[in-house]
């Protein structure tokens, strides 16, 4: 049985897309599935991970806690 390639895409990768991305990964891995993926991850800024609401640059009144 030939498995076919996989591809998906996450729109979005700051904290609930990174999130999101490691809970599908541990789900196919826990399902011994994680073989023949391919994955995109599309963000619209260079803050993957973070995004724009924890960048270190940003105004001191920005600044949440």
């Amino acid at each position: 049985m030939t498995i076919q390639k996989r591809t998906i895409a996450i729109v979005g990768v700051g904290p609930r897309g990174s999130y999101a991305f490691e809970c599908y990964i541990l789900e196919l891995s826990n399902r011994g599935i994680l073989s023949n993926l391919n994955i995109i991850l599309f963000n619209s800024d260079k803050k993957f991970g973070y995004g724009p609401v924890y960048d270190l640059d940003q105004n001191d009144a920005n600044w949440l806690n």
